[in-house]
């Protein structure tokens, strides 16, 4: 009778960019989400007396752009008269093609209310970075930012996230100050204003 043969996956490959595993007589080589890359497979086949023959063959897969995907930025706030105010950009976007260290990014942000708070640092290039505004001084209230990061593909993805600048009680502060006086002793009531 005929020998049957069993195949078998010999030779290590890179586990991390594909899976192989026999499928009857052959493989199935199913590449890893988002990883690319090239590898090499060595296959076996086996005949019942324990006879081996076996082959190798190149897995090449190639690097396709993932688009870069908005997750959002919860509100922010702070206090009227800040200055300078810093918002992190880490966790406002991601993007896959950065597990294999590929892919640029431009990241630009814009108010809804310039007399409010202003963009002082846009563009960025990294999707991380530290977005930076001008609060506007002795203002108050609600404007949306809009965030646009496109990566080198020109995919592109929006996150908008509101921010407060809440009003601050001024202290009081003396707008025209009283000039010095002087009169002769017992004038009577003297009026200074």
């Amino acid at each position: 009778p005929p020998d049957s043969l069993d195949v078998v996956v010999l030779a290590g490959y890179d586990a991390a960019l594909i899976d192989v595993s026999v499928n009857g007589s052959g493989v199935d080589v199913t590449p890893v989400a988002h990883q690319y890359g090239m590898t090499t497979v060595t296959v076996g086949v086996r005949d019942n007396a324990g006879v081996q023959a076996t082959d190798s063959f190149v897995v090449d897969v190639l690097g396709v752009n993932d688009p870069v995907q908005a997750v959002g930025l919860p509100d922010q706030g702070a206090a009227e008269d800040v200055g300078s105010l810093p918002i992190s950009l880490a966790g406002a976007f991601n993007d896959a093609d950065l597990l294999n260290g590929g892919d640029t990014h431009t990241v630009t942000f814009s108010s809804s209310d310039t007399s409010l708070l202003s963009a002082a640092n846009s563009p960025i290039n990294d999707l991380s970075g530290t977005m930076m505004f001008n609060v506007v001084p002795d203002e108050n209230g609600i404007a949306t930012i809009t965030i646009t990061a496109e990566d080198a593909a020109g995919t592109q993805a929006v996150v908008t996230f509101d921010i407060t600048i809440a009003e601050v009680t001024d202290p009081p502060f003396v707008d025209n100050p009283l000039p010095d006086v002087t009169f002769d002793e017992d004038p009577g009531v003297q009026n200074i204003s």
